[in-house]
């Protein structure tokens, strides 16, 4: 059976900035689950499947470098302009090495993901390489979630002030205008 992978817009009046980061965590994980099911999608219609392909790359090469900037260039330097002890320091080097390996994994991915795009009958061919690579990012991303909800949003929620917090806001929509804030809309299929 095929279901739609709907992107959901991101909240209009987020409680905070960690509301925000929080909705997009979870559609890391909406699109990361759709990688991993497209490999085993061989005999869904070929529209689906390019769709399926269009949509997880336009996800992972747009829509998530947003994201890892929201991280990188709004809560971090503001975490440790606030003086972050060193476990937060230590956890803040590491997600953002940790998006350097994501990159690394995503990129590969987008290249996989235009050719099925292109010719949906290569994903037999390409399957296998697929599924690796989709499983290693689901691991990466299994480490890099959770460092970041047990240890960094937390940390943001109790240091950064309000009107901090409401800048962070102010960047993320910034980074993101036509992809967060509209309406759901359809970005593909997956078996």
């Amino acid at each position: 059976m095929l279901h739609t992978i709907r992107t959901r817009p991101l909240p209009e009046q987020p409680a905070d900035a960690v509301d925000l980061l929080m909705a997009c965590h979870q559609r890391i994980r909406r699109f990361t689950a759709a990688a991993l099911r497209l490999p085993d999608a061989e005999g869904a219609p070929a529209a689906e499947i390019a769709e399926t392909a269009v949509a997880l790359r336009r996800y992972f090469t747009v829509a998530l470098p947003a994201h890892a900037a929201d991280e990188d260039y709004s809560v971090r330097p503001r975490l440790l302009d606030a003086g972050a002890p060193a476990e937060l320091r230590d956890a803040l080097a590491e997600v953002a090495a940790q998006h350097e390996a994501i990159d690394a994994v995503t990129a590969e991915l987008a290249a996989d993901w235009r050719r099925i795009a292109d010719a949906p009958a290569r994903l037999k061919e390409l399957s296998s390489a697929l599924g690796e690579r989709a499983a290693r990012l689901d691991v990466l991303f299994g480490a890099h979630l959770a460092l970041e909800e047990r240890t960094i949003f937390p940390a943001a929620r109790r240091a950064l002030p309000p009107g901090a917090q409401r800048q962070i806001l102010d960047e993320m929509r910034a980074r993101r205008p036509a992809l967060a804030f509209e309406p759901a809309e359809r970005a593909g299929r997956l078996a």
